[in-house]
């Protein structure tokens, strides 16, 4: 800097020119460097910002709400799973599951099914239809490839049903495969579909329920629709044309954004949902292509949409199993700050500046400094979140009129965010006591007992559940502050219990007497764990009652100690046998885990010799028994293999019998194993069936000798009944024979005296007619008499023919009858006996008339022998009629004097007869009965008759069997 000479200011600026080139200097410099820093420092990270928190803002509410609709579908399902729970559910008859489901599915737009299926095929779909409600009942077992369809309308009013050809198996559908792969009570969400009726894109959610002992499990699914998730991200709007969109894990579009074409969302080609760039989609295609190169981070990212600049946000929603994308895009430009209009005005407000700032320098650094000032106290309240009152600052610069406006837009943003952050820990709020609640719950339906406890000098309870507490006889809140030092029954135990949890931290399986309220003690089993919580020592506890275990447990040694004793005296030596495969260079290796000392009265080995040795227990077997028990004991290790041997056994010079039985009990993954079995000493048994032996062979002699002789009987029964039938109708045909043989000659002596006076020439008319006469009355006599002698003879005929032929044919049943009936008249006419045949004309038989014949014949002759004392006369009947299934019922009756109620037990028996020595063989109606059985086919039955008198009641085939 040149120095001025003194007294001369000549070439030296003017203090003014000074002041107003480093003022406008100043100014320009300091303009252009705030500017720079205003844009650089505040508005590009403002505009960053702004975008990040109104697409997190955006974002939160869409998760949310998807949150509220999964939650709500997961509420849902537990619902109907403990509704189901409670035993109401019948998929067969599902009136009210159908009810519950469509008042559930009526104010739920988004879902479209409710859906229920057990493992052995049946299931039970209720889904929203154009009518109202369409209930698909399924059945794939007894009824594959056909469904049940009724249909309701929107009141539950039924509209009527049908049959439909579907071929669904609901086991082979996704959301059941992935319901019986989550463990039971479990959620699973399937991957997007098309459903299997309405072809609608959606994804299921269900769960498997726990079955009843010996039932099938039941999965409940919920299907939700493309449809319905895409109008809760369309109601989502990011700036002037940017949108939220919910995206599968590959990318594909679930949840559509705003502005989208929805039919397009709507087409799953292959199956598949559409990628975002087959929707038009281009900023979302955009978008995640960026964020999947730089490796999906949780950032905002940068892009261009045809030479636009763009922004998109994209992070990860999970649904237990399914996971999910929210992505988040709009133009930069939706989040400007100003424009064009407004960097022009401020230019021109910079210039005026620079023209006043030599005139206005004073006062603009006095209005500079009271407007700082302003603003200072407008942030500290901002910062102190008062937010309440606008921030205003009297000024008339622009810029500081922008900043004002600025900080007026950060208050209500911040305004708006800190109500949204009062929402949220609301709404955070609410969710933790409902989950509290809930856990509440779950801990009160645990079936063991669980409890917190404050460690200390003396420690309380802190809480427990439900079943922890009624385990000691309170209510849940009486425990709470409780001590329990009084809770254990024994010092020494509880001293125990604290010196092992505070040396190793935990215990496992600990067991101790405890004392409930009323002074009782019983068992409890701890498993406890240690931990801190807000600076204090607490131990969680799980227990549980094990009183009865215990008292099991002291049975079943009781029961070990007794069939120990038991085995060492049973006559029976029990074993158990573990095998060891055979390896390189060894041979299979046996011994013995047990052996009863009972095995050496039976094998003359010790128990100890045979577990030291286990060769040693063929010491006294015969050798050919002892080579093939060898043998055997080589395959013995197959799994599931019984073996049973008998041996001989060679002890002070007696032979014994030894039964050997053996079954595997188990084979492990080495090939080695062991079986199970007894020996016993069979010597007495084997002689018993070597004279049993002997004896069966006799007796079998003996019985086929008998049915020999009683094969011979039977014929000769047959054979006597037929002579008697010949000997009667012999002696009824001899009457009609003798008087036709007596007509006979006294017609020829009438001739011959006629002759005589014929050739006399005496004869008169009146002898002639006289003659006549005589001839036409002996004429009719014969004719009538020699007519019934042929009808005797002709029914003799055909019955003994039929009962000494085994033919079948086809004959009408009641002249049969009354032929028979006719060929024993002389049998049962001359006690005086009258026998009547009650039988419709138009029962035809294709069966065998002999057996019929000879039925007819046993009946009458043994009501003729057995009824009847001497000379009473009897009526006897024969009554045919036919019966259901093509069937002929015969009932026979007399009013004899019936059979005594101690014999009719053994009246069909072979030989059993009450007239042994008077013509009776006992063989009447053993072969009546197996006639009626073994020829015709039926029954035969003996029945009362009111008043006395037997009657016998016969069913068969009308048509016998071939």
């Amino acid at each position: 800097m040149r120095a001025a000479n003194a007294g001369d200011g000549a070439g030296l600026p003017s203090i003014s020119r000074f002041l107003l080139v480093r003022i406008v200097g100043i100014c320009v410099l300091s303009f252009t460097l705030l500017g720079g820093a205003a844009y650089t420092l505040i508005l590009r990270p403002a505009q960053d910002e702004l975008s990040r928190v109104a697409m997190d803002l955006t974002a939160d509410r869409l998760e949310e709400e998807f949150d509220a609709t999964a939650n709500d579908a997961t509420r849902l399902l537990a619902a109907l799973r403990d509704w189901t729970q409670l035993g109401t559910t019948d998929l067969k008859e599902p009136d009210d599951i159908v009810r519950v489901a469509m008042s559930q599915l009526l104010n739920r737009p988004h879902m479209l099914n409710v859906l229920f299926a057990r493992a052995d095929g049946i299931g039970l779909i209720v889904g929203k239809s154009s009518r109202g409600f369409l209930v698909r009942m399924i059945d794939h077992e007894q009824a594959p490839g056909r469904q049940r369809w009724l249909h309701y309308d929107v009141a539950g009013r039924l509209l009527g049903e049908e049959f439909v050809a579907r071929d669904y198996d609901p086991r082979e559908r996704s959301w059941f495969k992935g319901a019986m792969r989550t463990e039971f009570g479990g959620t699973y969400w399937t991957d997007p579909y098309l459903f299997f009726e309405t072809r609608d894109p959606g994804l299921t959610i269900s769960t498997a329920l726990e079955p009843a002992p010996g039932g099938d499990p039941l999965v409940i699914g919920l299907d939700l629709t493309v449809r319905g998730i895409s109008a809760l991200t369309m109601q989502y709007r990011l700036g002037q044309s940017g949108g939220m969109a919910l995206l599968t894990e590959e990318g594909r579009v679930l949840g559509q954004p705003y502005g989208a074409d929805h039919r397009r969302s709507e087409s799953m080609a292959g199956g598949l949902l559409p990628l975002p760039g087959e929707m038009g989609l281009t900023a979302i295609a955009q978008g995640w292509d960026v964020w999947l190169a730089r490796g999906r981070r949780p950032a905002v990212e940068m892009f261009d949409v045809q030479g636009n600049p763009w922004i998109g946000r994209f992070r990860q929603l999970r649904l237990d199993n399914l996971s999910l994308i929210i992505a988040a895009v709009a133009p930069r430009q939706d989040f400007s700050f100003g424009g064009t209009r407004d960097a022009a005005m401020l230019a021109a407000l910079i210039a005026g500046i620079l023209a006043m700032a030599y005139f206005l320098s004073r006062q603009i650094a006095r209005r500079f400094q009271r407007v700082m000032q302003a603003l200072a106290a407008e942030s500290a309240r901002i910062g102190a979140l008062e937010l309440d009152r606008p921030v205003r600052v009297p000024t008339r610069l622009r810029e500081i009129t922008v900043l004002v406006d600025a900080q007026e837009r950060m208050r209500l943003m911040l305004r708006a965010a800190t109500s949204e952050l009062e929402q949220t820990v609301a709404t955070r709020t609410r969710e933790l006591g409902d989950r509290e609640a809930l856990l509440r719950m779950i801990l009160d339906t645990v079936p063991i007992g669980l409890s917190m406890v404050r460690e200390g000098s003396r420690p309380v309870m802190i809480m427990a559940n439900a079943a922890g507490a009624r385990m000691f006889g309170y209510e849940p809140e009486e425990l709470s502050g409780h001590p329990v030092i009084d809770m254990w029954a024994r010092p020494e135990d509880r001293d125990d219990y604290i010196a092992r949890l505070r040396q190793e931290g935990a215990v496992s399986g600990f067991e101790a007497r405890m004392r409930r309220r009323d002074g009782s003690e019983f068992w409890v089993s701890f498993t406890t764990a240690v931990t801190t919580h807000l600076g204090e020592t607490i131990d969680l506890a799980a227990y549980e009652d094990v009183t009865a275990r215990r008292a099991a447990e002291d049975q079943v040694r009781r029961y070990g100690e007794l069939i120990g004793r038991i085995t060492d005296t049973a006559p029976a030596a029990l074993f158990e046998v573990h095998v060891a495969p055979a390896a390189a260079g060894r041979p299979m290796a046996l011994s013995f885990n047990f052996l009863s000392r009972s095995v050496e009265p039976i094998l003359g080995v010790s128990a100890e010799d045979i577990l030291h040795d286990p060769g040693r227990r063929f010491l006294h077997v015969d050798a050919d028994d002892r080579a093939r028990l060898l043998a055997v004991a080589d395959r013995l290790n197959d799994a599931g293999m019984a073996s049973q041997d008998e041996f001989r056994v060679l002890l002070d010079g007696e032979e014994r019998w030894v039964l050997a039985q053996r079954e595997a009990l188990r084979r492990n993954p080495d090939g080695s194993g062991s079986f199970v079995g007894f020996y016993v000493d069979i010597t007495e048994r084997k002689r018993n069936e070597q004279t049993l032996k002997l004896e069966k062979q006799r007796t079998e002699n003996a019985l086929r000798q008998l049915r020999e002789a009683q094969v011979q009987l039977v014929q000769a029964e047959k054979m006597t009944a037929l002579a008697g039938l010949v000997a009667g109708v012999a002696h009824e045909i001899n009457t009609p024979v003798g008087i036709a043989f007596t007509a006979a000659s006294t017609l020829a002596d009438e001739a011959t005296a006629l002759r005589a006076l014929t050739d006399a020439g005496t004869a008169k008319r009146s002898d002639v007619m006289r003659f006549l006469a005589l001839a036409e009355e002996t004429a009719t006599l014969m004719e009538t008499h020699c007519r019934n002698a042929a009808d005797l003879i002709q029914s003799f005929k055909k019955v003994a023919v039929d009962q000494s032929s085994d033919d079948r044919r086809q004959f009408e049943l009641k002249p049969y009858l009354e032929e028979t009936v006719l060929s024993l008249r002389p049998q049962y006419r001359k006690a005086g006996h009258q026998v009547v045949v009650d039988c419709p004309d138009d029962i035809v038989l294709d069966s065998h008339p002999g057996a019929i014949s000879q039925i007819v014949t046993n009946l009458i002759m043994n009501s003729t022998i057995h009824a009847f004392a001497e000379g009473v006369a009897g009526n006897l009947r024969l009554t045919a009629c036919r019966v259901e299934g093509g069937r002929v019922r015969l009932r026979y009756e007399d009013d004899g004097r019936g059979i005594p109620a101690e014999h009719r037990s053994r009246i069909f028996e072979p030989f059993f007869t009450t007239r042994r020595g008077q013509g009776g063989s006992g063989l009447g109606l053993h072969i009546l009965h197996n006639l009626v059985a073994a020829k015709l086919g039926g029954q035969v039955r003996y029945e009362d008759t009111a008043g006395g008198g037997a009657t016998f009641v016969m069913e068969f085939p009308a048509i016998a069997k071939a």
